[in-house]
């Protein structure tokens, strides 16, 4: 087979457990005669020549990095930081799927992991129009970003990019069927937080080529206090290091050291620094070592304690299991399934203190008399478990028997609606100049079974009557709809009602389809009869025909907790089975002109409706001088968010709802002068001013304030302290982690 892997990580040159994983798996499968490609992203030039000599590899691939502040001389990599509204992980996720369409290569196989969603645009693609025709993509749980960072107590300061992020993890792994694990408590963990049926995720166990251990098992012991133990692996909470050092404050006769890089508290300081504070005399922090000093450390100990919170399936253990040592795991993850307790390790509650102590003293302790026999346990069992035959076998007939689910699937004929008309809701207003451009675009769809409801929102202009009469001339399928007054949300509405179509595509007045969309969004919709509507990326310009280029707008997940963050869901542009209306009782709010659209969304999703987010640009939208994206102003928009809450939110309490309103009056009133800030230029047009604080105010400006009051500061006696006090104040304010340093 011809096989894939794209990763971010490879061992060797950057990161952990993702990428020793793809490295053992390409030796493993090229051993046995599989053609093993690497696509990762560019690691810079120190460390591209080791890239290109890795092992196990046919062919490496490199793309560049999406960097937001350079890339001028590479289209691609500046198209994918023009995704107006998209992180650098979104971009790269654009990139990662052209250069696998640009290599022009028929994989069997190829695989992404879920961390960062590298595989977005990719699965999305051959989801919904099969653009890798009979290659199967698959997907595999690694550790999704989210439980990186609740199990880290990092959650409360995840922006708003990062919690979009976790969603598109979380869409790979909802709705893409062909995804593997390598760890089934893990996976059992991940499926029940997304409510996933997790039987239908096999595991796959990572690969490992360990061989004989030449290193002698600990010897029996008479006492714990005689007994070596070691911890290694990052210094973070989700490793399980505060129980451990909890439980071993109650052990005062024994001697733990933790080997480790560095991570953040959950105020944002160094870890290791808080912790040396405080730290008794027989519990030792070293720091990361280099890999020679750290496999001597390993030599030396007697027992190697792992007690994470979850984690999926450790090199660390791993490493340990081989090496001989008796490994004390946690139970939640992959170690309890790699540790069979009392007879090749031990297992512990890694999320209670009292669970460690009491194993460490009462199985450990009853055990002493066996520690060779079960370090020789640990190292055949983990041969076994992580052998690369077996790896390879399993792998092999997974990729054969979903491959042909995968062909099945397409040769199976896609569920039509009886109706194939296509309704195109245009609301005018005052569009003189745009809407000839606009009717045009809709007439010329390929997809000739459509009608064209002009919508005239009781337009001030005196020959609106005129513009709409000529507009109705064009086409026999173009129909003007009269109504008096209103706004945006009652004109969609009025449309809506009028509509005789089962779909209905909105489309302002002022900017334009592409010939295409009808006929793509109808393919998607009867391809996929679960789904309400489909959302594609959107083309931002400015002025007429030329199309000056402001960059691309891709919607986002809907998700009730972000919502009110800010509004990245247009409602124009988008797809609609008219039954979404009609059978779900949902409605443009009337009332909120302004925000119509993000009420729509909110509404859509408290409903459980579900759509598709398409990775094309089907639909040009004209930015104005006076959008309303750049011009409205906060103190408004903060009124208007406070009845969306009102009228929309159906709190699970009323304290969550009086907190919402505080937190939106409060943000909305204290940062008025951002909108001033957005007003004048300063960022992006489209960029919506936000009552929440994870989007306040451009992160650079801020760092520089803050940095440039420390220059002023050093150079004035006695002026250090209040400039830090004051940046302290303003980091707190918008949204930075303050640091003690």
């Amino acid at each position: 087979m011809r096989i894939c892997f794209v990763s971010r990580e490879v061992a060797g040159i950057r990161g952990g457990g993702i990428g020793t994983y793809v490295s053992e798996a390409a030796k493993a499968l090229s051993a046995r005669g599989h053609e093993v490609w690497l696509l990762i992203a560019d690691p810079g030039p120190d460390l591209r020549p080791a890239l290109q000599k890795l092992e196990g590899f046919h062919r490496i691939v490199e793309i560049p990095q999406v960097d937001w502040y350079d890339g001028r001389n590479d289209p691609d990599r500046e198209e994918a930081q023009s995704l107006y509204f998209a992180n650098p992980h979104y971009g790269h996720a654009l990139l990662v799927h052209r250069k696998l369409q640009e290599l022009d290569v028929r994989f069997d196989y190829v695989e992404f992991a879920d961390y960062e969603a590298e595989g977005l645009v990719a699965i999305r693609e051959q989801r919904f129009f099969r653009s890798y025709g009979d290659t199967l993509l698959g997907l595999k749980i690694h550790s999704p970003m989210w439980e990186c960072y609740f199990y880290d107590d990092q959650w409360h300061r995840a922006t708003v990019e990062t919690r979009h992020q976790c969603l598109h993890e979380e869409e790979l792994i909802r709705r893409w069927p062909y995804v593997t694990a390598a760890s089934a408590n893990y996976r059992d963990a991940v499926c029940e937080r997304l409510r996933v049926d997790s039987d239908r995720i096999p595991v796959i166990h990572y690969p490992m080529s360990p061989g004989a251990s030449d290193l002698a098992p600990p010897a029996p012991r008479r006492r714990l206090e005689d007994l070596r133990f070691l911890y290694f692996g990052r210094i973070e909470p989700r490793k399980g290091v505060l129980e451990l050092i909890t439980a071993f404050r109650q052990l005062p006769g024994l001697q733990l050291d933790l080997v480790g890089g560095d991570a953040d508290t959950p105020l944002g300081e160094s870890l290791t620094e808080s912790l040396q504070r405080d730290l008794p005399d027989h519990i030792r922090l070293h720091g990361a070592v280099p890999r020679p000093q750290m496999l001597e450390r390993l030599r030396e100990a007697d027992v190697v304690i792992l007690p994470s919170r979850l984690e999926n399936w450790p090199n660390t253990c791993i490493e340990a299991m081989t090496a001989n040592r008796v490994v004390v795991g946690s139970r939640h993850g992959g170690m309890a399934e790699m540790i069979e307790h009392g007879r090749s390790g031990f297992l512990v509650d890694g999320r209670d203190p009292a669970d460690i102590v009491r194993v460490i003293r009462e199985d450990l302790g009853g055990a002493l008399d066996r520690l060779d026999a079960i370090g020789r346990a640990a190292g055949e069992r983990i041969r076994g478990l992580s052998d690369p035959d077996r790896f390879v076998d399993e792998l092999e007939a997974w990729i054969t028997a979903q491959r042909a689910d995968w062909q099945a699937a397409g040769d199976r004929p896609a569920k039509t609606s009886a109706s194939r008309l296509v309704s195109v809701v245009v609301p005018f207003y005052r569009d003189r100049d745009t809407i000839d451009e606009t009717i045009d675009s809709a007439i010329a769809q390929d997809h000739p079974d459509l009608e064209i409801l002009i919508v005239d929102d009781g337009s001030p202009l005196e020959d609106a009557t005129e513009i709409l009469a000529r507009q109705a001339a064009k086409d026999p399928r173009v129909r003007v709809i009269r109504k008096p007054n209103g706004g945006l949300g009652t004109a969609r509405n009025r449309g809506i009602a009028e509509a005789r179509g089962e779909y209905l595509l909105f489309c302002d007045a002022d900017n334009v389809l592409r010939p295409e969309y009808a006929s793509t969004g109808l393919l998607v919709l009867d391809r996929h009869p679960d789904l309400m509507f489909v959302i594609p990326w959107a083309q931002f310009f400015e002025g007429d025909r030329r199309r000056q280029k402001r960059g691309i707008y891709n919607a986002v997940p809907i998700d009730r907790a972000t919502s009110l963050v800010l509004n990245r869901f247009g409602d124009a542009g988008s797809m609609f089975r008219t039954a979404l209306f009609r059978d779900y009782g949902i409605a443009y709010d009337e009332e909120l002109t302004g925000i119509e659209d993000w009420c729509l969304w909110i509404d859509i999703h408290a409903r459980g409706l579900e759509g598709a987010h398409l990775p094309r640009v089907l639909y040009d939208y004209r930015v104005r001088s006076d959008s309303m994206l750049s011009t409205q102003s906060l103190p408004i928009l903060t009124e208007l968010t406070g009845r969306l809450i009102a009228r929309h939110f159906d709190a699970r309490s009323e304290a969550e709802r009086d907190v919402l309103m505080s937190v939106n009056e409060y943000w909305g009133r204290h940062f008025a002068w951002h909108q001033q800030t957005l007003a004048a230029g300063t960022r992006g047009v489209g960029d919506k001013a936000s009552p929440m604080p994870m989007s306040l105010g451009p992160r650079k400006l801020r760092h520089a304030l803050v940095d440039e009051l420390a220059r002023i500061a050093r150079g004035i006696p006695g002026a250090t302290r209040l400039a830090t006090g004051f940046a302290h104040w303003i980091l707190r304010r918008t949204g930075r982690p303050v640091s003690r340093s």
